[in-house]
């Protein structure tokens, strides 16, 4: 491969002012508010997009976000020219040749200009997110050895005094290649609009490592020494998803771990504060954000990993957040059908919602054998089809609003998904409740059922 012309990537070559690149008038559409069953919505939710970043980004400009996002983390593409995938084994087995497995392209990491045009689609998106950034505010940038040095180079003409940090992300894993020492970190640049005022709190936890037990501290010294331990380094040693972990993986296959995104997010923002990412991939990001009390922006243009992402923030303590899609990216009219009960005990007034049923019309494997596997599964318990499922209603402007949940936990669930959610609060005024179903294919069914009364089975 040829070497990219210094011209192309100078920091005096790259170009300066105001940047618009968006489509003329494409705007993303509010599809479902996702909502707490315990707290009221936000005025000013979350929002996980859909859609092209550049787009969605102009798009916050225009919303009024200029210099508003506190920090902003991005793991883009590496250039590594590989297509990444997301697995999902259906019934909780190991991955085998044989287990009955959902395998969907999540992205692909492979640019037909090579490193030019890896870096003009790169290009104009940090722009934009040094627009959105504010005064304060930490912007990291998450890549690896391919394409970390022509970054740098990059974004040291879009903020020309802003660099701060290399930070290497240690790991004791990868694969082996021949005549290669093992690769095992990552390098995550810091950068900020304003160095003197960016944002970092050392007396988080989050900022310090603890000493080592072993440590011999002097009286005549002990002054010297942080309760929560010394400041961390430019070297973080945070292990990666273990490949059978059954708590964080999501069958994402550049997932990041959630300690790495709670460090970043929790020492260089404050609770409150506006987090963003533009390539949230498997939505670690939001998580992390949700679980330190910040307020969060999240756009992908891929299905699944919206689709994870989404699962990843179905819980009763959810600050509230709105899906998004741009038109484009709307899904067709699902090949699902969905029979669903709901019931209210009259000696209660609460309401339990049951999926007595969930099929497809068809299976979308092109493998013969995990096609029928993955049929006999189904037959014998349709749930394992089910990601998750949500019960809401529709609101007058079209907007589905879910309020309860059932999902998987991850790639590999040993339990289907729950079918029943019992006791749901609904005034007596509500004649039908509305429910939204997303199964592992990627399909989305909604459907409107009425609410019959009943008194509970005697004992």
């Amino acid at each position: 491969m040829a070497a990219l012309p210094l011209s192309k990537v100078l920091p005096g070559e790259f170009p300066t002012g105001p940047l618009r690149l968006r489509r003329p008038g494409v705007r993303t559409v509010p599809v479902e508010q996702i909502g707490s069953p315990t707290r009221p919505f936000p005025d000013c939710p979350c929002r996980l997009v859909h859609g092209d970043n550049l787009e969605a980004m102009e798009n916050l400009l225009d919303d009024g976000y200029t210099g508003k996002i506190n920090l902003i983390y991005v793991d883009p593409p590496f250039d590594s020219q590989s297509d990444y995938r997301h697995r999902v084994v259906l019934d909780g087995t190991k991955i085998t040749r044989e287990a009955p497995l959902v395998d969907r392209l999540a992205y692909r990491d492979t640019w037909e200009g090579g490193i030019e045009s890896y870096l003009s689609m790169l290009a104009p998106r940090l722009r934009l997110m040094a627009d959105l950034l504010a005064e304060d505010g930490n912007l990291f940038i998450h890549l690896d050895h391919r394409r970390v040095h022509y970054v740098k180079v990059l974004m040291d003409g879009i903020l020309p005094d802003g660099f701060l940090n290399e930070i290497i992300w240690y790991f004791n894993s990868g694969p082996r290649e021949r005549n290669v020492f093992g690769r095992r970190h990552h390098t995550i640049l810091r950068y900020a609009k304003n160095p003197d005022a960016a944002f970092l709190d050392s007396e988080s936890p989050y900022a310090r490592t603890p000493y080592s037990p072993n440590i011999n501290i002097p009286a005549c010294k002990a002054h010297y020494y942080h309760p929560l331990g010394k400041i961390h380094g430019d070297v973080w040693e945070i292990p990666h998803i273990a490949q059978n972990d059954r708590t964080e993986r999501e069958g994402f296959a550049t997932q990041k771990p959630l300690q790495l995104l709670e460090r970043i997010i929790g020492c260089c923002s404050r609770p409150g504060d506006w987090v963003a990412d533009f390539f949230c991939g498997s939505g670690t990001t939001p998580v992390a954000a949700e679980n330190l009390d910040r307020r969060w922006i999240a756009v992908d243009q891929s299905a699944p990993a919206i689709q994870v992402t989404r699962r990843r923030l179905l819980h009763s303590e959810v600050h509230g957040f709105v899906l998004e899609r741009s038109e484009d990216r709307i899904p067709e009219e699902s090949p699902a059908t969905a029979t669903v009960e709901a019931i209210r005990y009259g000696q209660t007034g609460l309401v339990t919602v049951c999926l007595r049923d969930y099929r497809l019309a068809e299976i979308p494997l092109k493998n013969s054998v995990q096609e029928e596997r993955t049929r006999n599964i189904l037959q014998a318990d349709f749930a394992y089809a089910l990601d998750s499922w949500c019960v809401g209603y529709e609101s007058e402007e079209g907007i589905f609003q879910s309020r309860f949940y059932r999902s998987r936990n991850g790639k590999r669930d040993s339990t289907p998904v729950e079918k029943e959610i019992r006791e749901i609060p609904l005034s007596p005024e509500i004649e039908r409740v509305g429910v939204r179903i997303v199964d592992v294919f990627g399909n989305e069914t909604t459907v409107s059922v009425p609410i019959t009364l009943s008194e509970p089975p005697r004992v």
